[in-house]
This record gives structure tokens, sequence and C-alpha cells, in this order.
């Protein structure tokens, strides 16, 4: 069972009776949620929260969702200590992203950097989860206010959602003369210093040099590939085999083969390892 920091909650309902609707009915009947506003340290299960969620949305335009997401982030402390250590809000974005999948484990993430300011990251809620649309808009809206933790103004976000997931682009504001200022403040020198060699290692290991592997909407958008063809597409092309591929998507060995042949015929490639040379952007020897 996924489940969702009790701390999340209790922020979600601060936001939500701080914009003054109804928070006790959002999360009437819901006993895990009751449990987590009392201050008990038991974590929510998914549907639980996204059934909160959900029951806010129903009320809310697309943009008030957003707007929700923004003030979130002024609720959530882990923002405010990320901020004071990331040093940058590219780093902050890196950290951010990087830990996704432990802070929201009922999804699926794959993000990917294009240079310093601008990442892509493909979400999916998969069955048996309980669809959430709200979260993925407020999602806008968290990634469009982070940087203003960091006194920074907003990030651009442009996004297709539907109900179960989507993708986001994220162009990051410039830091500006805030990596200057902060780093000739003495006593925090080191210790950010340290923090981001850890995070280096942890959220960016190091990994051998095979050429640019695009982000899940570039694939889509160059080949014409279905969103899944391109999930499969850019695991091959890191160097992963199809029934690990396939395992690490959730679908059968027989079904990633046919999401294969598929690639083959939309990239005019024959071969697993010309496929994989095309979308690494290294050449082709047409002659194998």
């Amino acid at each position: 069972m996924s489940e969702v920091l009790p701390s999340l909650v209790r922020a979600f309902v601060a936001v939500i009776e701080d914009a003054d609707l109804d928070a006790a009915g959002a999360r009437a009947g819901l006993p895990a949620i009751e449990r987590a506003m009392r201050g008990e340290h038991e974590r929510v299960p998914w549907d639980e929260y996204a059934a909160m969620l959900n029951r806010v949305g129903a009320r809310l335009s697309p943009v008030e969702q957003e707007l929700l997401g923004e003030r979130y982030t002024e609720f959530v402390s882990e923002f405010r200590a990320l901020a004071q250590l990331a040093m940058s809000p590219e780093r902050l974005f890196r950290v951010t992203l990087g830990t996704l999948h432990v802070t929201w484990p009922h999804a699926r993430f794959e993000h990917a950097w294009v240079g310093d300011r601008e990442v892509t990251l493909d979400v999916e809620v998969p069955p048996p989860y309980l669809p959430c649309p709200i979260w993925l808009r407020a999602s806008v809206g968290v990634f469009r206010a982070l940087p203003r933790s960091m006194g920074l103004p907003d990030a651009e976000v442009e996004h297709d959602l539907g109900e179960r997931g989507g993708q986001f682009r994220v162009h990051v504001p410039s830091s500006g003369t805030l990596v200057a200022r902060a780093r000739r403040a003495v006593d925090a020198r080191e210790l950010s210093l340290l923090v981001e060699h850890l995070l280096d290692a942890i959220v960016e290991p190091p990994r051998p040099s095979i050429g640019v592997v695009p982000d899940v909407l570039t694939l889509q958008r160059a080949w014409g590939l279905t969103r899944m063809e391109a999930r499969v597409a850019r695991r091959l092309a890191t160097g992963m085999r199809l029934k690990d591929v396939a395992r690490d998507l959730g679908i059968s060995q027989e079904t990633a083969r046919t999401h294969l042949k598929q690639l083959f015929s939309k990239t005019e490639t024959n071969r697993q390892v010309a496929l994989v040379a095309l979308l690494r952007g290294l050449p082709l020897d047409r002659s194998e």
C-alpha cells in the first residue's frame, strides 16, 4: 500500500482552511486523515489522501487548483529547509525531483534535464491507485512557486495533463546574485558545499558517457511515439534489457516486445542496437 506522510496531509488541510474551503467536509469519513490531524504519526493511505483532494478539486477551476499548489509550498516546511541548503534554484529542483519517488511512492516519475535551466518530468498514477487530477494540477503551482522560497521569480511551467498523469516542462529562473551572496556567508558555506557534494552523489550519481538520452516528451515529438513507447525507448537507451524494462514499467514482456516493434517501425530501425544508438545520438553503422 502506498502511503503519504502525515505532515503533508496536515499541510494540505492547512492550505484549504486558509482558502476558506470546507476542510471538515473534505476529510469527513476518512479515518486515517483524521488520525493525522490529531498529530498521530501513522502514514495515510494514498487513496484516502486522493479522495480528500478530489472532493476539494471538484469545486475549483483548474486555475484555482494551481493556486492551491502555490500556497502549498508555503505550508510545507521541507521546502523551506531545502531552499536554505540548495544554494541555487537548479539545485533546489534537482533535489525536489530526485526525491519525488520517496515522497509520493504511489506514482511513477521520470525526469530529464536540458542544460541547467530546463527540466522535463513525466508522471503517472498507475492502477489500482485512485486517480487524482487535482494533485497533478496543483503540482503546476508547486513547481511554479518553488523558487519563491529562495526569493526568486516564479518558474515557467508548461504542462499536458490527463486524469492519471501527464508531462511537465519547467524553465528554472536564474539565480542572479543569490549564490554569490550565500557563499559570502562563511558559516553556511562549508555546510552548503558538503550538502552539494552529497546531493551530487545521491540524486545525480555519475554515469558513463553514453550520449544524450532525450526525455519522454522529446521522444514523443521526434518520432510520433505514444507515451508508453517513449518510456520504453528511454529505458532501452539507458542500457536496460527489454525484460528489465517490462518489469520496471509493470507490463508483460510480450507487451514490451510489441512496443519495441512499433519503435523499430517509427524510427526506421530494425535492431535494438541501432535503435539505442539512434536514441543516444551516436553514429549508426548501416552495414550491420
